[in-house]
């Protein structure tokens, strides 16, 4: 079973290695203003997310998972303990681009969205300035999801 933990400095080559070996980008990896987790088994590195925290949202980094370990609920408890991390910094959506996994995000709660909508809403998120930098936007597929807690009734 995997264990969930943020990353050491340690961890770093081996998540790049892990994202770069599934055809995923490896910039601003570990940028400071970001928060990761990472996911070890056996003593080998086998997944990760990132987060990039704006006003009252977020967007997932980099989430991947080892192949041989898919489909068995590693890729969803990373990105719930995203879900956590982005509530208690006051995010009420959580967005992500992901042109090749659409269907996993479906599956965890979000809902297609415009990639123009997400970088209205995090112009500052690192991934969203390199996007648009590179002209890649118009590209991509983007997801958000509702995280905001529940109403309290009176």
């Amino acid at each position: 079973m995997a264990v969930v933990r943020k990353p050491t400095t340690l961890d770093l080559a081996a998540f790049k290695a892990l994202l770069a070996a599934n055809g995923q980008r490896t910039e601003d990896l570990g940028a400071p203003a970001g928060f990761w987790l990472v996911a070890h088994e056996s003593g080998a590195l086998v997944g990760g997310a990132g987060l990039e925290v704006g006003k009252g949202a977020a967007l997932v980094r980099s989430l991947v998972v080892h192949e041989k370990l898919r489909r068995q609920g590693l890729g969803s408890a990373l990105l719930e303990a995203l879900v956590d991390e982005a509530q208690k910094r006051g995010c009420d959506w959580l967005y992500a681009f992901s042109t090749e996994a659409p269907d996993f995000f479906k599956a965890m709660g979000f809902r297609e969205t415009t990639p123009a909508e997400l970088a209205a809403t995090l112009p500052e998120a690192p991934q969203v300035k390199l996007y648009t930098r590179l002209k890649w936007l118009e590209t991509e597929r983007a997801f958000r999801r509702d995280i905001a807690p529940p109403v309290q009734a009176a």
